[in-house]
């Protein structure tokens, strides 16, 4: 019969199938999301940023780590003190910009 799925139940009843077919949407619906995740830029430790996010930067003339708060999503940069800094530049943590300054 044209209307039994290979569990013998009818197709559109079948909770297996169905179950199934869910899934399979899911599973292409992930993949839609992280190819959209995958374009966000990443902070120089590795973390995604979205925009507004702050992020943290060591400043070489304050001879500290300070805030970059607010990261404008295009083209994931924001200007500080004149200079344009860039998110890959930047650290999702004040500990990693810390970490990062006698590199």
């Amino acid at each position: 019969m044209a209307d039994e799925c290979k569990h013998g139940s009818l197709r559109r009843a079948c909770p297996i199938c169905l179950r199934d077919d869910e899934i399979k949407d899911l599973r292409a619906e992930i993949e839609q999301l992280r190819e959209k995740v995958d374009k966000l830029p990443k902070t120089a430790d590795g973390v995604r940023v979205i925009p507004l996010i702050d992020t943290y930067v060591f400043h070489p003339v304050f001879g500290d780590c300070i805030i970059i708060a607010n990261h404008q999503a295009r083209p994931w940069t924001t200007e500080l003190m004149g200079n344009v800094v860039s998110v890959a530049d930047c650290y999702s943590t004040r500990e990693a910009a810390e970490a990062a300054k006698g590199e």
